[in-house]
């Protein structure tokens, strides 16, 4: 995905790693981030780098991923799997459309691979997209970058002796989202709808929602057990305990943001008075992320305020 980035502040809140992806810093680590694989259940890994998380599930049938990362990892991805599968790489599948996820569609796609996607994920790709929480603009993706499956409500795809069942959950992190659920194994893959350790982001401009978000990690915990390993979009390997309690968490963000708009209180009156300093030590690892997270879901829980 080709993109213009501009100069911006530090309040962005898209999650780590593409904050710091858009620093020369970022620009260096990602041409030296190591693949981290963590093995899971039956032929499923989880490669950690420096993009959003991937699924890898090989087998003899071939190497299917969720997710690409940047297109500067696309050799590292591919030398990562080739050191648990002699297979090719024949799907990617992308859980939502950010940059972040799809950035090393065009290298499988080139090298063969066949990219499953929810339909918003193809229109967004497939058109000039912006990111104004980042202040980032995108040009539309190569046709070899997008995908050439696509589904709308769910999909699945059996591969490797396992049953892959593509879920949309709507209008969450974006208006693209699918979460990855490898049945069998009883894995799941969420993308950004949920990430582990942090505010999430809730990209408006992309079709998102702090209460669509709220419903879809509601709709993933009805999926998962008590032994069920979740993928998160950004962050360590998680569960279903750290699930509801990120749920519990956003619950209560909506509940006091729309306490705050019924009781008339501007944007600055509610931030005066820190509404979620007792959530900030665990869910915001950098200083600026609460501030950040409040702003949206005020900003968020307003627009369907008004609509009432």
């Amino acid at each position: 995905m080709r993109f213009t980035r501009m100069i911006y502040g530090a309040n962005i809140g898209l999650g780590l790693a593409a904050y710091l992806f858009a620093t020369s810093a970022a620009a260096q680590l990602t041409r030296t981030a190591e693949v981290k694989d963590f093995p899971l259940r039956n032929g499923v890994h989880m490669f950690l780098a420096t993009g959003g998380n991937v699924a890898v599930l090989a087998g003899d049938d071939g190497v299917l991923l969720v997710d690409t990362q940047f297109a500067e990892m696309v050799d590292r991805l591919t030398a990562a799997t080739k050191k648990i599968s002699d297979k090719p790489i024949k799907y990617v599948i992308n859980t939502h459309w950010h940059f972040d996820h799809t950035g090393g569609n065009e290298g499988f796609g080139k090298a063969g691979a066949r990219i499953i996607a929810h339909e918003n994920t193809f229109k967004r790709m497939s058109t000039a997209q912006e990111l104004p929480a980042m202040n980032m603009k995108f040009d539309p993706s190569p046709a070899v970058a997008l995908p050439v499956l696509t589904f709308t409500e769910a999909s699945t795809l059996r591969i490797n002796g396992l049953t892959a069942q593509m879920v949309h959950v709507a209008n969450a992190h974006t208006d693209t989202d699918a979460v990855v659920f490898f049945k069998e194994a009883n894995v799941i893959h969420t993308g950004d709808v949920y990430v582990n350790g942090a505010y999430p982001f809730v990209d408006a401009a992309s079709g998102g929602s702090l209460r669509g978000m709220i419903a879809a990690r509601k709709k993933i915990l009805a999926m998962t057990n008590a032994e069920t390993q979740i993928i998160p979009g950004h962050g360590a390997l998680s569960n279903a305990e750290e699930l509801k309690s990120s749920i519990a968490m956003l619950e209560e963000m909506e509940k006091r943001t729309t306490a705050a708009l019924r009781a008339g209180k501007s944007l600055e009156q509610f931030l005066a008075g820190k509404p979620i300093a007792d959530y900030d030590a665990k869910w915001a690892p950098r200083e600026d992320q609460g501030v950040v997270f409040v702003t949206r879901a005020y900003e968020d829980v307003a627009r369907f305020e008004k609509k009432k």
